[in-house]
């Protein structure tokens, strides 16, 4: 209901390039923030179950999504693209042995969620994981694991760090 006629004008796509009515792209953009202000719900809702069950302060809570969302921009919608409004994705979490702080513009990757969960849990994967764990970062600690992360679908391979992406 916040979107279905908002009092408020989303961006128009960034170069799109594509036969769309500029109204058509407000509806899809309004249809992508509802659903986003659905999933904070949800994820709010799942946040006051854990504290009424006493349990938020020992859990460590992951925001991610696989990819991101085009939205129009560069004439593209999905995730089918090497540019950062597809593959930038968020990262958040809190909890137990998490140092609260600002957004830290480190590059990372979902596949470290398998290192970090091990290593939180404090269960040795030995030596056989690509994955490398954040959970000292985390906790203010250490260093980032990562300069550098991958990417890719389909045809296109991506490297970027902070300043630079490379894609071929």
């Amino acid at each position: 209901d916040l979107y279905r006629d908002p009092d408020v004008d989303f961006p128009d796509p960034v170069d799109s390039g594509l036969p769309v009515a500029a109204e058509t792209h407000a509806e899809i953009r309004r249809n992508y923030a509802a659903m986003v202000e659905y999933l904070d719900d949800c994820v709010g809702r799942f946040l006051d179950t854990l504290e009424e069950r006493s349990e938020l302060e020992n859990t460590l809570v992951v925001y991610s999504s696989d990819h991101g969302e085009m939205l129009g921009d560069h004439g593209q919608w999905e995730k089918r693209s090497p540019r950062q409004p597809s593959v930038g994705v968020p990262l958040v979490m809190s909890g137990p042995d998490v140092e609260q702080r600002d957004p830290v513009d480190h590059p990372a990757t979902i596949l470290d969620l398998h290192a970090t969960f091990l290593d939180i849990a404090r269960l040795d994967p030995g030596n056989q994981l690509v994955s490398r764990s954040l959970a000292s970062f985390l906790a203010g600690e250490g260093e980032h694991p990562r300069e550098v992360v991958h990417s890719g679908l389909g045809p296109w391979r991506m490297v970027c760090d902070r300043t630079h992406e490379l894609t071929r």
